[in-house]
């Protein structure tokens, strides 16, 4: 995380100024990706900071859309020029996700969020589970929140974590359960 947020701040992607409650904000996430080797080991571990598109309105956000995307049998026919002319074939990695070019619309993103620097020293204290497992939740523990979008938006990271996290798994999935009524208990 820290090499790709390092990335888009020497390439200066954005400029970070106070919002305003008329401009609609695209939110952003962190994409995380475990790279392998040949043999099946970590090499080593990928993060993306990207824009939430499904946020965006169309003709507010954005005007025109493009995918760059190759399909297979082109990616089939350049490879088969290359080696009939023996030409070098190599594979390249993005340093980021981010595009380099210009972009002449003002877009308003959330601040990316913060993240732990692994070489920072820390006071937390290791646990085994990140709940206690005597801990019993019901749909009417607790009083029910005024505004559940911030839970909402919790339990939907940590879903997407725990997909990697199978230690979280349960009990993101015992939360997620509460996703209709959450109180703060919750």
């Amino acid at each position: 995380m820290s090499d790709e947020f390092g990335a888009l701040i020497r390439q200066g992607t954005w400029e970070l100024v106070p919002s305003t409650p008329h401009q609609h904000l695209i939110g952003c996430k962190w994409v995380f990706r475990i790279k392998r080797a040949k043999d099946g080991s970590v090499e080593h571990y990928k993060a993306r900071l990207v824009a939430k598109g499904f946020h965006q309105c169309p003709s507010s956000d954005y005007f025109n859309i493009f995918s760059p995307v190759i399909k297979p049998t082109t990616i089939r026919i350049v490879l088969s020029i290359a080696v009939s002319r023996k030409w070098p074939i190599r594979q390249l990695d993005v340093n980021n996700g981010f595009l380099h070019g210009n972009l002449e619309e003002t877009l308003f993103m959330t601040q990316p969020a913060r993240f732990v620097d692994l070489n920072l020293p820390t006071h937390a204290k290791p646990v085994a589970t990140p709940i206690a497992l005597n801990t019993d939740l019901h749909l009417l523990s607790g009083i029910a929140l005024s505004d559940g979008s911030d839970y909402w938006r919790l339990i939907g990271s940590l879903q997407y974590l725990a997909l990697t996290r199978p230690d979280l798994s349960f009990f993101v999935n015992k939360l997620a359960q509460f996703m209709h009524r959450p109180t703060e208990v919750h």
